[in-house]
């Protein structure tokens, strides 16, 4: 393509993929006007039809028949990586389309549908394609510029992709992820690294160019230039193991990173003219930057703070709305959209789970005895029990007062029963005991498991668990039941 042959919107190829094939027709109806499109009811169709014509923006849904939206999404992207790609999905695969926007895809819709929304989101893959294809060209044409004209072009089209990736995701590590992928692109250090202190938090993110790296040899090398890289940081909180360090993969090609990264260079990270962390990439030799490659580090500076700080405000205003402030578990409001998600993953796939309902027994003697500062310390002791009894994959959350649930995943009664013994034991070893007094407690427990070859309503599945734990209650407390 060259300057003098851009294409028009009406040229633009457009594919919408899903196997509803009332939504398809409708999607694919509410775009003939403004750009060519084709429809498919299959993953299979969709790759054949890929494989057979270019297509500029392809829309598919997650869930399909046979081959899935990610294995068209992994087609598309290994012919052409700059062709958009939008993911639409239910509510409940939520989680899999923003790890589909992490693998190439521009963004995702989920159902049911707004028209207006899915156009406008259509007319942005459009745009953004468009920018593509006119930059590339532009390039192709670039043979009487100047090096530095060249430069400053190539610079302004990384520049925007950068833009763009970062703005698919408020995901802190993803954030970082992007921003240290962009500069070991840009810039070839032996490593780059971001420190951030921000709202109480202090973390340290870490992108090896090359293959991964290990915690120790990381660390040797950031204590090795802190001054130089972290100047806002605190070195001890490292030492003392209060600061977080988060190492990605860099490139999966042959070879190792070098450890000799002894050489700094950083640039700082700043809001409203305040430093709250800064971008340092280490070398194995030493090396001067041209003025164009400092711009660019400035710039990408400039651009990443701002989405940072949001990334960290994001982060916590998720885990205060989804987590309980006093014990740091889930709260009542994020146990329900669990159990919904894990309902709905149990009908689609004929599974089972349990829901285990935990209840301190005679909690108000503790609290009239003690004061509520002391019934809230075993609140806080039974939290950290149950975490350290359930599993990995097991979601505890407080339902309420001295009342909490359990999640887990592909259980059935036996093996629920299992764990169930296991907290409840757990418990009932050992009293709490803080200065000057012990403090011995029980729980009673009830279970309900799930069949998703006989689906139930949520609140159906709440109260099982519920009347078994007033039966464990009535028996004699301390004692597990199922329904």
């Amino acid at each position: 393509m060259n300057a003098g042959s851009f294409k028009t919107a009406s040229n633009y190829r457009v594919l919408v993929v899903d196997d509803e094939k009332r939504l398809c027709d409708l999607l694919t109806a509410s775009l003939q006007k403004k750009y060519q499109v084709q429809s498919c009811y299959s993953a299979e169709q969709a790759i054949s039809e890929i494989d057979r014509q270019p297509f500029d923006v392809v829309v598919t849904d997650l869930k399909l028949p046979g081959k899935s939206g990610l294995d068209i999404l992994n087609f598309v992207k290994g012919r052409d990586e700059r062709v958009e790609v939008i993911i639409i999905t239910g509510y409940a695969s939520l989680d899999s389309a923003v790890s589909a926007v992490n693998f190439g895809a521009a963004s995702y819709l989920v159902k049911p549908v707004s028209l207006p929304n899915f156009v406008a989101q259509i007319d942005r893959a459009v745009a953004h394609r468009d920018f593509y294809l006119k930059s590339a060209a532009l390039m192709q044409e670039s043979v009487g510029m100047s090096v530095d004209v060249k430069q400053h072009l190539s610079n302004v089209t990384d520049i925007y992709e950068f833009s763009r990736k970062l703005v698919t995701t408020l995901e802190v590590p993803e954030v970082m992820r992007i921003i240290m992928a962009e500069l070991n692109e840009k810039m070839q250090p032996t490593l780059s690294t971001i420190g951030v202190s921000l709202f109480g938090l202090a973390d340290i993110y870490v992108m090896p160019h090359i293959g991964n790296a290990h915690h120790d040899a990381i660390k040797e090398i950031l204590l090795s230039k802190w001054e130089q890289a972290f100047p806002v940081l605190n070195r001890n909180d490292l030492l003392k193991q209060n600061m977080s360090v988060s190492i990605f993969d860099g490139k999966e090609v042959p070879g190792t990173m070098d450890p000799n990264a002894l050489f700094v260079s950083a640039v700082p990270m700043m809001i409203s003219g305040k430093i709250f962390g800064s971008i340092a990439m280490f070398h194995a030799e030493r090396r001067e930057f041209t003025e164009g490659e400092l711009q660019f580090l400035h710039i990408i500076s400039s651009m990443a703070a701002p989405l940072v700080e949001n990334s960290y405000i994001h982060m916590r205003a998720r885990f205060l709305a989804e987590n309980d402030a006093l014990t740091g578990v889930g709260n009542h409001r994020s146990f329900h959209e669990v159990l919904s998600r894990e309902i709905a993953r149990a009908n689609r796939h004929k599974g089972v789970f349990t829901l285990m309902m935990i209840d301190i027994d005679d909690f108000k003697k503790v609290n009239d005895t003690f004061g509520h500062l002391v019934g809230d310390a075993v609140l806080r002791d039974l939290t950290a029990r149950v975490l350290a009894t359930i599993r990995q994959q097991d979601v505890l959350a407080r339902y309420g007062g001295e009342e909490f649930a359990v999640i887990l995943p592909d259980t059935d009664v036996k093996g629920a029963n299992v764990l169930a013994e296991r907290v409840r034991s757990a418990i009932a070893e050992r009293p709490y005991i803080f200065p000057e007094n012990e403090i011995p407690y029980t729980v009673s427990i009830g279970l309900s498991v799930y069949n998703g070859k006989i689906p139930q309503e949520k609140a159906a599945v709440i109260k099982e668990a519920d009347d078994a734990l007033y039966v464990s209650k009535g028996e004699g407390k301390n004692r597990v039941t199922t329904r």
